[in-house]
């Protein structure tokens, strides 16, 4: 992490503190949080294939429906998996990203972009949605030889 990271996340907190907003504590464990969240969308279901997948930590996941939702079980088929060199995706207009229903960051939300990333591997069709920094974003969408 940067050395001035810490700073730029107590930066993006509200220091006025009443009865109805959580404490600082709470807070920095709801922005780490947000800064954290990854949105998963399984491989769409094939005719001759319902079973759905997505990669996640390094591994290749069945997405099986229970009682309590979907759950990721990792197969134990041990393909490697070998990742894109050229990722596409969109940047989205999500302010509520990872944070509780309700619930928006105006810093979080300049600091930040949420990009819907097309699949990463040839190994599953999944996509997902993951928050980046603004710059990272930036850095990503120019040219490389422009850096």
């Amino acid at each position: 992490m940067p050395k001035h990271a810490p700073q730029r996340l107590l930066d993006l907190l509200s220091y006025t503190v009443t009865e109805e907003q959580p404490s600082l504590a709470e807070q920095i464990s709801q922005l780490v949080q947000a800064l954290e969240h990854v949105r998963l969308f399984p491989s769409p279901r094939k005719l001759f294939r319902k079973d759905q997948f997505v990669v996640f930590e390094r591994r290749r996941c069945q997405v099986i429906e229970s009682e309590m939702g979907p759950q990721l079980h990792p197969t134990q088929d041990n393909k490697r998996i070998t990742y894109k060199s050229l990722i596409t995706g969109s940047i989205k207009h999500d302010p509520q990203f990872g944070l509780f229903a309700g619930q928006t960051n105006g810093a979080l939300n300049q600091e930040t972009r949420v990009i819907k990333l097309n699949s990463i591997s040839d190994i599953c069709d999944d996509k997902r949605e993951v928050a980046r920094s603004s710059l990272t974003v930036e850095r990503l969408a120019t040219p490389k030889s422009t850096w």
